[in-house]
Protein backbone atom coordinates (compact mmCIF):
# COMPACT_ATOMS: atom_id res chain seq x y z
CA UNK A 1 0.00 0.00 0.00
CA UNK A 2 3.10 2.33 1.19
CA UNK A 3 4.81 1.55 -2.26
CA UNK A 4 1.61 2.48 -4.70
CA UNK A 5 1.49 5.89 -2.57
CA UNK A 6 5.09 6.46 -3.44
CA UNK A 7 5.19 5.29 -6.98
CA UNK A 8 1.60 7.75 -7.13
CA UNK A 9 3.48 10.47 -5.67
CA UNK A 10 6.28 10.42 -8.21
CA UNK A 11 4.04 10.51 -10.49
CA UNK A 12 2.35 13.32 -9.87
CA UNK A 13 5.86 15.08 -9.21
CA UNK A 14 6.82 14.21 -12.72
CA UNK A 15 3.71 15.74 -14.65
CA UNK A 16 4.53 18.85 -12.36
CA UNK A 17 8.62 19.23 -13.61
CA UNK A 18 7.52 18.22 -16.97
CA UNK A 19 4.80 21.00 -17.29
CA UNK A 20 7.37 23.92 -15.96
CA UNK A 21 9.90 22.30 -18.23
CA UNK A 22 7.67 22.44 -20.95
CA UNK A 23 5.07 25.53 -20.50
CA UNK A 24 3.13 24.62 -24.58
CA UNK A 25 2.21 21.47 -23.22
CA UNK A 26 -0.74 22.40 -21.32
CA UNK A 27 -1.62 25.07 -24.25
CA UNK A 28 -1.61 22.40 -26.85
CA UNK A 29 -4.81 21.10 -24.24
CA UNK A 30 -6.68 24.43 -24.83
CA UNK A 31 -6.43 24.38 -28.47
CA UNK A 32 -7.98 20.88 -28.76
CA UNK A 33 -10.62 22.59 -26.77
CA UNK A 34 -10.71 25.47 -29.09
CA UNK A 35 -12.63 24.18 -31.98
CA UNK A 36 -15.12 22.85 -30.08
CA UNK A 37 -16.02 26.07 -27.92
CA UNK A 38 -15.63 27.69 -31.58
CA UNK A 39 -18.28 24.85 -33.32
CA UNK A 40 -20.52 25.15 -30.07
CA UNK A 41 -20.56 29.34 -30.56
CA UNK A 42 -21.57 28.73 -34.41
CA UNK A 43 -24.54 25.96 -33.20
CA UNK A 44 -25.50 28.59 -30.78
CA UNK A 45 -25.52 31.58 -33.70
CA UNK A 46 -27.42 29.21 -36.06
CA UNK A 47 -30.02 28.18 -34.07
CA UNK A 48 -30.88 31.75 -32.53
CA UNK A 49 -30.92 32.66 -36.62
CA UNK A 50 -33.51 29.89 -37.04
CA UNK A 51 -35.51 30.93 -33.92
CA UNK A 52 -35.05 34.91 -35.07
CA UNK A 53 -35.26 35.29 -38.83
CA UNK A 54 -36.98 32.10 -39.89
CA UNK A 55 -40.50 33.40 -41.70
CA UNK A 56 -43.41 32.87 -39.38
CA UNK A 57 -45.76 30.01 -41.46
CA UNK A 58 -49.13 31.52 -42.99
CA UNK A 59 -50.62 27.97 -42.80
CA UNK A 60 -53.82 28.55 -40.52
CA UNK A 61 -54.57 26.55 -37.86
CA UNK A 62 -56.84 22.87 -38.74
CA UNK A 63 -60.49 24.16 -37.61
CA UNK A 64 -62.07 20.83 -39.10
CA UNK A 65 -63.12 19.43 -36.26
CA UNK A 66 -65.43 22.68 -35.67
CA UNK A 67 -66.93 22.24 -39.05
CA UNK A 68 -70.30 20.89 -37.62
CA UNK A 69 -70.31 23.65 -35.33
CA UNK A 70 -73.18 26.53 -35.70
CA UNK A 71 -70.40 29.05 -35.45
CA UNK A 72 -67.88 27.74 -37.78
CA UNK A 73 -68.42 30.77 -40.39
CA UNK A 74 -67.87 33.11 -37.16
CA UNK A 75 -64.84 30.75 -36.64
CA UNK A 76 -63.36 30.75 -39.72
CA UNK A 77 -63.34 34.29 -40.10
CA UNK A 78 -61.63 35.21 -36.85
CA UNK A 79 -59.19 32.35 -37.54
CA UNK A 80 -58.55 33.82 -41.22
CA UNK A 81 -57.98 37.69 -39.46
CA UNK A 82 -55.61 36.61 -36.84
CA UNK A 83 -53.87 34.65 -39.34
CA UNK A 84 -53.38 38.01 -41.55
CA UNK A 85 -52.32 40.26 -38.51
CA UNK A 86 -49.43 38.00 -37.71
CA UNK A 87 -48.34 38.11 -41.26
CA UNK A 88 -48.31 41.88 -41.82
CA UNK A 89 -47.76 42.59 -37.93
CA UNK A 90 -44.75 40.16 -37.53
CA UNK A 91 -42.25 38.09 -40.22
CA UNK A 92 -40.28 36.44 -37.86
CA UNK A 93 -39.92 36.57 -33.67
CA UNK A 94 -37.21 39.00 -34.09
CA UNK A 95 -40.27 41.57 -35.15
CA UNK A 96 -42.24 40.55 -32.62
CA UNK A 97 -39.90 40.46 -29.68
CA UNK A 98 -39.14 44.02 -30.73
CA UNK A 99 -42.42 44.82 -30.49
CA UNK A 100 -43.31 43.59 -27.40
CA UNK A 101 -40.40 45.42 -25.94
CA UNK A 102 -41.54 48.56 -27.02
CA UNK A 103 -44.90 47.95 -25.82
CA UNK A 104 -43.16 46.89 -22.10
CA UNK A 105 -41.13 50.54 -22.04
CA UNK A 106 -44.22 52.30 -23.63
CA UNK A 107 -46.65 50.95 -20.89
CA UNK A 108 -43.75 51.64 -17.97
CA UNK A 109 -43.55 55.38 -19.73
CA UNK A 110 -47.24 55.90 -18.66
CA UNK A 111 -48.57 57.27 -15.72
CA UNK A 112 -50.52 54.80 -13.71
CA UNK A 113 -54.58 56.50 -12.95
CA UNK A 114 -56.63 55.11 -10.60
CA UNK A 115 -60.33 55.70 -8.89
CA UNK A 116 -62.73 55.35 -6.57
CA UNK A 117 -64.94 52.61 -7.63
CA UNK A 118 -76.51 52.03 2.45
CA UNK A 119 -79.92 51.89 1.50
CA UNK A 120 -82.74 52.03 3.34
CA UNK A 121 -86.65 53.80 3.60
CA UNK A 122 -87.24 57.07 5.32
CA UNK A 123 -90.18 58.76 5.58
CA UNK A 124 -94.07 57.76 4.77
CA UNK A 125 -95.37 55.91 1.40
CA UNK A 126 -95.96 58.22 -1.46
CA UNK A 127 -98.73 57.62 -3.68
CA UNK A 128 -97.19 56.87 -7.50
CA UNK A 129 -96.76 59.56 -10.31
CA UNK A 130 -96.95 60.07 -13.88
CA UNK A 131 -93.68 60.15 -16.00
CA UNK A 132 -92.46 62.93 -17.72
CA UNK A 133 -89.22 63.43 -19.60
CA UNK A 134 -86.22 65.08 -18.78
CA UNK A 135 -83.70 63.92 -21.47
CA UNK A 136 -83.01 65.44 -24.94
CA UNK A 137 -83.68 62.39 -26.39
CA UNK A 138 -82.50 62.27 -30.69
CA UNK A 139 -85.38 60.35 -31.83
CA UNK A 140 -88.93 60.84 -30.23
CA UNK A 141 -90.37 58.27 -28.20
CA UNK A 142 -87.01 56.58 -27.83
CA UNK A 143 -85.71 57.22 -24.46
CA UNK A 144 -82.23 57.30 -23.60
CA UNK A 145 -80.72 56.22 -20.17
CA UNK A 146 -79.64 58.84 -18.09
CA UNK A 147 -78.65 60.20 -13.93
CA UNK A 148 -81.94 61.80 -13.17
CA UNK A 149 -85.39 60.47 -14.18
CA UNK A 150 -88.94 61.63 -13.32
CA UNK A 151 -92.66 61.47 -12.55
CA UNK A 152 -94.59 64.26 -11.64
CA UNK A 153 -94.24 63.37 -7.84
CA UNK A 154 -90.92 62.46 -7.37
CA UNK A 155 -86.99 62.21 -8.88
CA UNK A 156 -85.12 59.51 -9.10
CA UNK A 157 -81.34 60.60 -8.75
CA UNK A 158 -78.62 57.92 -9.18
CA UNK A 159 -75.15 58.94 -7.83
CA UNK A 160 -72.20 56.80 -7.90
CA UNK A 161 -74.00 53.47 -7.07
CA UNK A 162 -76.23 54.93 -4.88
CA UNK A 163 -80.02 55.64 -6.39
CA UNK A 164 -81.39 58.26 -4.01
CA UNK A 165 -85.38 59.13 -4.80
CA UNK A 166 -87.04 62.62 -3.89
CA UNK A 167 -90.15 63.73 -3.17
CA UNK A 168 -91.22 66.62 -5.25
CA UNK A 169 -93.17 69.49 -3.01
CA UNK A 170 -92.00 72.55 -2.65
CA UNK A 171 -89.88 73.90 -0.08
CA UNK A 172 -91.03 70.86 1.54
CA UNK A 173 -89.20 68.78 -1.19
CA UNK A 174 -86.76 65.90 0.84
CA UNK A 175 -84.63 62.58 0.03
CA UNK A 176 -87.25 60.24 0.75
CA UNK A 177 -85.10 56.85 0.32
CA UNK A 178 -81.75 55.51 -1.18
CA UNK A 179 -80.63 52.31 -2.26
CA UNK A 180 -76.80 51.43 -2.64
CA UNK A 181 -76.47 48.77 -5.48
CA UNK A 182 -73.10 48.43 -4.20
CA UNK A 183 -74.74 45.80 -1.26
CA UNK A 184 -75.99 43.60 -4.76
CA UNK A 185 -73.04 40.21 -4.31
CA UNK A 186 -72.11 40.51 -7.29
CA UNK A 187 -71.08 44.18 -7.55
CA UNK A 188 -69.65 43.58 -3.70
CA UNK A 189 -66.07 42.86 -5.32
CA UNK A 190 -66.29 44.03 -8.75
CA UNK A 191 -64.88 47.19 -10.43
CA UNK A 192 -67.48 49.34 -11.11
CA UNK A 193 -67.37 52.20 -13.58
CA UNK A 194 -69.62 54.49 -12.39
CA UNK A 195 -68.94 57.39 -14.69
CA UNK A 196 -70.87 55.47 -17.14
CA UNK A 197 -73.73 54.30 -15.17
CA UNK A 198 -77.34 55.28 -16.40
CA UNK A 199 -81.06 54.42 -15.20
CA UNK A 200 -84.43 54.23 -17.01
CA UNK A 201 -87.70 54.84 -15.16
CA UNK A 202 -90.89 52.87 -16.08
CA UNK A 203 -93.53 54.54 -17.73
CA UNK A 204 -95.72 53.44 -15.39
CA UNK A 205 -93.01 54.43 -12.79
CA UNK A 206 -92.88 51.02 -10.99
CA UNK A 207 -89.42 50.32 -12.21
CA UNK A 208 -86.49 51.60 -12.14
CA UNK A 209 -83.47 49.66 -13.95
CA UNK A 210 -79.91 50.78 -13.53
CA UNK A 211 -77.57 50.09 -16.69
CA UNK A 212 -73.86 49.11 -14.64
CA UNK A 213 -71.29 48.38 -16.46
CA UNK A 214 -68.45 46.91 -14.31
CA UNK A 215 -65.01 44.22 -14.27
CA UNK A 216 -66.36 41.16 -13.05
CA UNK A 217 -63.12 39.47 -11.09
CA UNK A 218 -65.41 35.72 -11.50
CA UNK A 219 -65.84 36.28 -14.83
CA UNK A 220 -62.78 37.88 -15.58
CA UNK A 221 -63.56 40.23 -17.99
CA UNK A 222 -65.90 43.28 -18.15
CA UNK A 223 -69.41 43.06 -17.79
CA UNK A 224 -72.61 44.89 -18.21
CA UNK A 225 -75.51 44.39 -15.92
CA UNK A 226 -79.19 45.80 -16.17
CA UNK A 227 -80.45 45.92 -12.86
CA UNK A 228 -84.55 45.93 -12.27
CA UNK A 229 -85.68 47.71 -8.55
CA UNK A 230 -89.35 47.92 -7.56
CA UNK A 231 -90.17 51.26 -6.61
CA UNK A 232 -93.80 51.06 -7.19
CA UNK A 233 -93.70 52.52 -3.51
CA UNK A 234 -90.75 55.10 -4.01
CA UNK A 235 -89.68 55.24 -0.13
CA UNK A 236 -88.92 51.60 -0.20
CA UNK A 237 -86.98 50.43 -3.55
CA UNK A 238 -86.10 46.76 -3.92
CA UNK A 239 -84.00 44.44 -6.35
CA UNK A 240 -86.16 42.73 -8.71
CA UNK A 241 -83.98 40.92 -11.56
CA UNK A 242 -80.72 41.24 -13.23
CA UNK A 243 -79.36 40.32 -16.82
CA UNK A 244 -75.79 40.45 -17.75
CA UNK A 245 -73.92 40.06 -20.89
CA UNK A 246 -69.74 39.89 -21.20
CA UNK A 247 -68.35 42.98 -22.85
CA UNK A 248 -68.06 47.04 -22.68
CA UNK A 249 -71.18 49.31 -22.67
CA UNK A 250 -72.25 51.36 -25.73
CA UNK A 251 -75.25 52.43 -25.33
CA UNK A 252 -79.15 51.98 -24.29
CA UNK A 253 -82.86 52.97 -25.13
CA UNK A 254 -85.96 52.22 -23.64
CA UNK A 255 -89.03 51.65 -26.33
CA UNK A 256 -92.72 50.58 -25.09
CA UNK A 257 -91.95 48.61 -22.24
CA UNK A 258 -88.78 47.35 -23.76
CA UNK A 259 -84.81 48.15 -23.23
CA UNK A 260 -82.70 48.01 -26.20
CA UNK A 261 -78.65 47.38 -24.57
CA UNK A 262 -75.93 47.84 -26.83
CA UNK A 263 -72.25 46.53 -25.89
CA UNK A 264 -68.87 46.05 -27.27
CA UNK A 265 -67.04 42.16 -26.94
CA UNK A 266 -63.89 41.73 -28.30
CA UNK A 267 -62.87 37.96 -28.97
CA UNK A 268 -59.52 37.13 -27.63
CA UNK A 269 -55.98 37.65 -29.60
CA UNK A 270 -55.72 33.89 -29.51
CA UNK A 271 -58.80 31.83 -28.82
CA UNK A 272 -59.75 29.24 -27.74
CA UNK A 273 -62.46 27.56 -29.91
CA UNK A 274 -63.62 24.89 -27.67
CA UNK A 275 -63.96 27.81 -25.10
CA UNK A 276 -67.19 29.43 -26.90
CA UNK A 277 -66.64 32.46 -23.93
CA UNK A 278 -63.40 33.58 -25.77
CA UNK A 279 -64.63 34.79 -28.84
CA UNK A 280 -68.91 34.73 -28.46
CA UNK A 281 -70.57 37.23 -26.37
CA UNK A 282 -72.11 35.38 -23.12
CA UNK A 283 -75.39 36.69 -22.14
CA UNK A 284 -76.77 35.49 -18.23
CA UNK A 285 -80.66 35.82 -17.69
CA UNK A 286 -80.31 34.37 -14.19
CA UNK A 287 -79.39 30.62 -15.12
CA UNK A 288 -75.66 30.98 -16.08
CA UNK A 289 -73.93 32.35 -18.72
CA UNK A 290 -74.79 30.82 -22.34
CA UNK A 291 -73.24 32.11 -26.15
CA UNK A 292 -75.37 34.67 -28.38
CA UNK A 293 -77.21 32.66 -30.72
CA UNK A 294 -75.44 31.96 -33.93
CA UNK A 295 -78.36 33.07 -36.06
CA UNK A 296 -78.35 36.32 -34.28
CA UNK A 297 -74.07 37.10 -35.52
CA UNK A 298 -73.79 39.28 -38.79
CA UNK A 299 -70.47 39.45 -41.15
CA UNK A 300 -68.81 40.43 -43.40
CA UNK A 301 -66.83 38.31 -45.76
CA UNK A 302 -63.66 39.69 -44.87
CA UNK A 303 -63.19 41.06 -41.14
CA UNK A 304 -61.64 44.17 -40.33
CA UNK A 305 -61.73 43.30 -36.84
CA UNK A 306 -63.00 40.57 -34.48
CA UNK A 307 -64.91 43.64 -32.17
CA UNK A 308 -68.84 42.48 -31.79
CA UNK A 309 -71.71 45.13 -31.71
CA UNK A 310 -74.20 43.49 -29.79
CA UNK A 311 -77.79 44.31 -29.82
CA UNK A 312 -80.14 42.92 -27.13
CA UNK A 313 -83.48 43.71 -26.45
CA UNK A 314 -85.17 42.78 -23.55
CA UNK A 315 -88.40 43.11 -21.24
CA UNK A 316 -88.80 46.20 -18.73
CA UNK A 317 -90.39 44.52 -16.54
CA UNK A 318 -89.05 41.24 -15.60
CA UNK A 319 -85.78 41.63 -17.58
CA UNK A 320 -86.32 38.56 -19.77
CA UNK A 321 -84.53 38.69 -23.65
CA UNK A 322 -86.51 39.19 -26.68
CA UNK A 323 -83.99 39.31 -29.04
CA UNK A 324 -80.10 39.00 -29.34
CA UNK A 325 -78.42 40.31 -32.18
CA UNK A 326 -74.05 40.52 -32.92
CA UNK A 327 -72.37 42.65 -35.63
CA UNK A 328 -68.78 40.99 -35.84
CA UNK A 329 -66.09 43.30 -37.19
CA UNK A 330 -68.68 46.39 -36.20
CA UNK A 331 -67.39 48.50 -33.33
CA UNK A 332 -68.58 52.27 -33.98
CA UNK A 333 -71.64 53.69 -32.40
CA UNK A 334 -75.00 52.57 -32.86
CA UNK A 335 -78.02 55.19 -33.81
CA UNK A 336 -81.40 53.97 -33.42
CA UNK A 337 -84.87 54.94 -35.06
CA UNK A 338 -87.78 54.60 -34.49
CA UNK A 339 -88.23 51.26 -36.17
CA UNK A 340 -84.65 50.38 -37.02
CA UNK A 341 -81.08 49.99 -35.43
CA UNK A 342 -78.19 51.05 -37.47
CA UNK A 343 -74.82 49.88 -36.63
CA UNK A 344 -71.58 50.55 -38.25
CA UNK A 345 -67.80 49.39 -39.35
CA UNK A 346 -65.19 51.08 -41.09
CA UNK A 347 -62.44 49.94 -43.58
CA UNK A 348 -60.34 50.92 -45.97
CA UNK A 349 -60.40 49.98 -50.08
CA UNK A 350 -57.03 50.47 -51.88
CA UNK A 351 -56.66 51.37 -55.43
CA UNK A 352 -53.34 51.14 -57.43
CA UNK A 353 -52.63 52.95 -60.49
CA UNK A 354 -49.34 53.64 -62.38
CA UNK A 355 -47.15 55.30 -59.36
CA UNK A 356 -49.25 55.82 -57.14
CA UNK A 357 -51.57 53.95 -54.57
CA UNK A 358 -54.45 55.25 -53.46
CA UNK A 359 -56.25 54.71 -50.15
CA UNK A 360 -60.03 55.34 -49.28
CA UNK A 361 -62.26 54.97 -46.11
CA UNK A 362 -65.67 54.01 -46.36
CA UNK A 363 -68.76 52.85 -43.61
CA UNK A 364 -70.42 49.70 -43.93
CA UNK A 365 -74.32 50.57 -42.43
CA UNK A 366 -75.97 46.93 -41.00
CA UNK A 367 -79.87 47.55 -40.61
CA UNK A 368 -81.56 45.87 -37.64
CA UNK A 369 -85.67 46.17 -37.32
CA UNK A 370 -86.56 45.91 -33.84
CA UNK A 371 -90.27 46.33 -34.13
CA UNK A 372 -91.60 42.94 -34.31
CA UNK A 373 -88.61 41.22 -33.04
CA UNK A 374 -84.82 41.17 -34.86
CA UNK A 375 -84.83 41.23 -38.21
CA UNK A 376 -81.89 41.74 -40.64
CA UNK A 377 -82.13 44.25 -43.57
CA UNK A 378 -79.25 44.30 -44.82
CA UNK A 379 -76.62 46.61 -45.48
CA UNK A 380 -75.36 49.29 -47.53
CA UNK A 381 -71.66 51.43 -47.99
CA UNK A 382 -70.84 54.92 -48.20
CA UNK A 383 -67.72 56.83 -48.74
CA UNK A 384 -66.13 58.18 -45.78
CA UNK A 385 -66.26 57.90 -42.05
CA UNK A 386 -69.18 59.01 -39.22
CA UNK A 387 -68.08 60.90 -36.52
CA UNK A 388 -71.13 60.05 -34.03
CA UNK A 389 -74.77 58.48 -33.92
CA UNK A 390 -76.18 62.32 -34.55
CA UNK A 391 -74.85 62.28 -38.09
CA UNK A 392 -77.14 59.56 -38.96
CA UNK A 393 -80.85 60.64 -39.23
CA UNK A 394 -84.07 57.80 -40.08
CA UNK A 395 -86.77 60.18 -41.83
CA UNK A 396 -89.80 59.22 -43.70
CA UNK A 397 -88.42 55.95 -45.59
CA UNK A 398 -84.56 57.60 -46.23
CA UNK A 399 -81.24 57.25 -43.67
CA UNK A 400 -79.31 60.71 -44.19
CA UNK A 401 -75.47 59.73 -43.75
CA UNK A 402 -72.97 62.91 -43.49
CA UNK A 403 -69.43 61.81 -43.21
CA UNK A 404 -65.94 62.50 -43.46
CA UNK A 405 -64.48 61.73 -46.50
CA UNK A 406 -60.71 60.90 -46.30
CA UNK A 407 -58.40 59.76 -49.01
CA UNK A 408 -54.46 58.88 -48.75
CA UNK A 409 -52.65 59.18 -51.28
CA UNK A 410 -48.90 56.99 -51.58
CA UNK A 411 -46.71 57.60 -54.70
CA UNK A 412 -44.08 55.48 -55.71
CA UNK A 413 -41.07 55.25 -57.55
CA UNK A 414 -39.64 51.13 -58.87
CA UNK A 415 -40.02 48.98 -55.83
CA UNK A 416 -40.00 51.74 -53.29
CA UNK A 417 -42.79 53.93 -51.49
CA UNK A 418 -41.48 57.74 -50.64
CA UNK A 419 -43.68 60.27 -49.61
CA UNK A 420 -41.11 62.88 -48.61
CA UNK A 421 -41.37 65.10 -51.54
CA UNK A 422 -45.05 64.79 -51.42
CA UNK A 423 -47.16 67.86 -49.40
CA UNK A 424 -49.50 67.04 -46.80
CA UNK A 425 -52.82 68.01 -48.88
CA UNK A 426 -51.27 65.37 -51.25
CA UNK A 427 -50.65 62.83 -48.60
CA UNK A 428 -54.15 63.29 -47.61
CA UNK A 429 -57.00 64.65 -48.59
CA UNK A 430 -60.25 65.20 -46.55
CA UNK A 431 -63.80 66.77 -47.13
CA UNK A 432 -67.41 65.89 -45.96
CA UNK A 433 -70.24 64.26 -48.28
CA UNK A 434 -74.16 63.64 -47.60
CA UNK A 435 -76.10 60.62 -48.65
CA UNK A 436 -79.65 60.22 -48.26
CA UNK A 437 -79.92 56.10 -48.52
CA UNK A 438 -83.68 54.09 -49.89
CA UNK A 439 -84.58 52.11 -46.50
CA UNK A 440 -86.70 49.88 -48.74
CA UNK A 441 -83.84 48.61 -50.91
CA UNK A 442 -81.21 50.57 -48.87
CA UNK A 443 -79.92 51.91 -52.51
CA UNK A 444 -78.40 55.81 -52.62
CA UNK A 445 -81.13 57.94 -53.68
CA UNK A 446 -79.34 61.01 -53.78
CA UNK A 447 -75.76 62.27 -52.62
CA UNK A 448 -73.58 65.80 -52.39
CA UNK A 449 -70.16 64.83 -52.01
CA UNK A 450 -67.22 67.18 -51.03
CA UNK A 451 -69.45 69.89 -50.48
CA UNK A 452 -67.11 71.63 -47.86
CA UNK A 453 -63.81 73.31 -48.66
CA UNK A 454 -60.52 70.95 -48.96
CA UNK A 455 -59.03 69.56 -45.66
CA UNK A 456 -62.34 70.39 -43.91
CA UNK A 457 -63.97 67.45 -41.31
CA UNK A 458 -67.17 66.80 -39.51
CA UNK A 459 -67.44 68.10 -36.07
CA UNK A 460 -71.40 67.95 -35.50
CA UNK A 461 -74.50 67.50 -37.56
CA UNK A 462 -77.95 68.20 -36.75
CA UNK A 463 -80.91 67.18 -38.64
CA UNK A 464 -84.50 68.83 -38.21
CA UNK A 465 -86.97 67.32 -40.64
CA UNK A 466 -86.44 68.05 -44.55
CA UNK A 467 -83.53 70.24 -42.66
CA UNK A 468 -80.09 69.12 -41.96
CA UNK A 469 -77.00 71.05 -40.36
CA UNK A 470 -73.53 70.49 -40.01
CA UNK A 471 -70.21 72.33 -38.45
CA UNK A 472 -67.24 71.53 -40.51
CA UNK A 473 -63.65 72.48 -39.31
CA UNK A 474 -60.39 72.91 -40.06
CA UNK A 475 -58.03 73.41 -36.96
CA UNK A 476 -59.93 76.40 -35.17
CA UNK A 477 -62.20 78.16 -37.90
CA UNK A 478 -65.88 76.75 -39.51
CA UNK A 479 -68.37 77.03 -42.08
CA UNK A 480 -72.06 75.91 -40.81
CA UNK A 481 -73.92 74.22 -43.72
CA UNK A 482 -77.40 74.62 -44.10
CA UNK A 483 -79.31 71.71 -46.40
CA UNK A 484 -82.57 71.55 -47.35
CA UNK A 485 -83.47 67.83 -47.94
CA UNK A 486 -87.16 68.35 -48.98
CA UNK A 487 -86.52 67.92 -52.91
CA UNK A 488 -83.23 64.83 -52.57
CA UNK A 489 -83.22 65.13 -56.23
CA UNK A 490 -82.23 68.61 -56.06
CA UNK A 491 -80.45 69.05 -52.84
CA UNK A 492 -79.90 72.98 -52.10
CA UNK A 493 -77.19 74.11 -49.45
CA UNK A 494 -75.78 77.57 -47.93
CA UNK A 495 -72.91 78.21 -45.62
CA UNK A 496 -72.18 80.78 -42.82
CA UNK A 497 -68.97 81.30 -44.13
CA UNK A 498 -65.70 81.08 -41.87
CA UNK A 499 -66.20 81.48 -38.09
CA UNK A 500 -63.52 81.63 -35.43
CA UNK A 501 -63.70 78.34 -34.00
CA UNK A 502 -66.09 75.37 -34.21
CA UNK A 503 -69.16 74.20 -33.16
CA UNK A 504 -68.74 70.40 -31.03
CA UNK A 505 -72.50 70.03 -30.78
CA UNK A 506 -75.56 71.77 -32.35
CA UNK A 507 -79.29 72.33 -31.03
CA UNK A 508 -82.35 73.50 -32.70
CA UNK A 509 -84.19 76.62 -30.22
CA UNK A 510 -86.88 76.64 -33.18
CA UNK A 511 -88.10 79.67 -34.14
CA UNK A 512 -85.32 79.89 -36.98
CA UNK A 513 -82.71 79.90 -34.33
CA UNK A 514 -79.61 76.94 -33.86
CA UNK A 515 -77.26 77.28 -31.07
CA UNK A 516 -73.82 75.85 -31.52
CA UNK A 517 -71.51 74.70 -28.45
CA UNK A 518 -68.05 74.29 -29.16
CA UNK A 519 -64.53 75.82 -29.07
Amino acid sequence: MKRKKLLSSLSLADEKYLAEADPGAKKGKRIRYLPILVAACLCLVTVLNLYLFIPFSTKGPDLSRYADSEYYGVIERISAYNQSLKRSRYKNNFEKLVAKAEDLFGVMDKDASGGDFAGGAMGAPMEEGRYEETTDNQTAGVIEGDRIKRSDSHIYYLSGSVLSVYSIRGEDSECVASFDLKRLPFLMSADAYHDTWEIFLSKDCKTVTVVAPYYSYEQKEACVSLISLDVSDPTSPTHKNTFTVTGSYLSSRSVDGALLLFTRFRADYNPDFDDESTFLPQINTGEGFTSVPADGIVFPETLSSTTYTVALMIGEDGLALRGAAAFLSYSTEVYVSAENIYAMRTYRETKSEENRSIYSSFTEISVLSYKDGFRHLGSTAVRGTVKDRYSLDEYEGVLRVVTTTSETVQLYEGAGYHDADVSASARQKTNASIYCIRLSDLSVLAKLESFAPEGESVQSVRFDGDAAYVCTSIVLSDPVFYFDLSDLPNITYKDTGTIEGFSSSLVSLGDGLLLGIGV
